[in-house]
């Protein structure tokens, strides 16, 4: 992720507090583009938790950051009007995802 983007930053604070020099070649801001990057071999790719299974399921090796980062999720939406059916279905595939993942000690 870019420095100038939240999860860049936290990411570029781990590196700092674990004194160890940030190396990058390219700084994308789409963890889809970083996975693709990763699977062409280009290098390493810090990714968000989001995207773990699918970079698993097309042959990226997955492995744990340290020191671990808390990034906190949140969902916005209207005070004053319902939800409609897609976005009650991407909730709950949301809430499957991260259960999935936290079950597979990634989260």
């Amino acid at each position: 992720f870019s420095r100038s983007q939240p999860l860049g930053a936290l990411v570029e604070q781990a590196f700092r507090q674990a004194g160890t020099p940030r190396r990058v070649a390219i700084e994308v801001n789409q963890s889809s583009v970083a996975c693709a990057l990763a699977r062409a071999g280009a290098g390493v790719a810090v990714i968000d938790p989001f995207w773990l299974i699918e970079a698993r399921e097309n042959g990226v090796v997955c492995l744990k950051f340290a020191p671990g980062t808390a990034v906190t999720a949140q969902v916005l939406v209207s005070r004053g009007a319902p939800l409609s059916r897609p976005a009650r279905l991407f909730l709950a595939t949301m809430r499957r995802t991260i259960k999935s993942l936290q079950v597979q000690g990634l989260l």
